[in-house]
């Protein structure tokens, strides 16, 4: 399992990286988990950032 964190300023990018990354023939797209700790950082009145959290599995070859 690959674990990637990151922080962006709108949820549509992490949207966006989730995507690409599901796509990947190195991972299982289709079981990208989020992290139930993602959140939204403020700063006053204005959002700052997004911190988000894939967990990824990789998909597993074995060659003989």
């Amino acid at each position: 399992r690959v674990l990637f964190r990151g922080r962006t300023n709108s949820y549509r990018s992490a949207d966006l990286i989730k995507n690409a990354l599901a796509k990947s023939d190195l991972f299982q797209g289709d079981k990208i988990r989020e992290s139930k700790d993602a959140k939204t950082l403020k700063k006053g009145e204005h959002v700052v950032t997004v911190e988000f959290e894939y967990n990824i599995p990789i998909i597993f070859s074995a060659k003989k």
